[in-house]
């Protein structure tokens, strides 16, 4: 049987698999061919965009309001398309 992936792109219509995903990100492999992993890319890219926006040199609180701004999004995303699968 062949395993279902969930990640964003596979989603998508892309041809690319949870594993792939889970060593790029450098994940837990026990997320691969789960709902989860997206949460966990997610959250990967929130943690990334906040110290890019401090980077920037914008002060905390509203490097926290942008990144979380993109978080919700991509939540909001990966509900629509898994939504879209049922």
């Amino acid at each position: 049987m062949e395993n279902k992936n969930y990640n964003r792109l596979a989603l998508l219509g892309w041809d690319i698999d949870d594993l792939e995903i889970v060593k790029e990100y450098e994940l837990d492999e026990s997320i691969a061919y789960t709902p989860r992993i997206n949460e966990e890319v997610i959250n990967f890219n929130y943690q990334r965009n906040y110290i890019e926006y401090q980077r920037l040199g914008l002060p905390d609180d509203e490097a926290q309001r942008r990144a979380e701004e993109i978080r919700q999004s991509d939540f909001q995303e990966i509900n629509l398309l898994t939504s879209e699968e049922d």
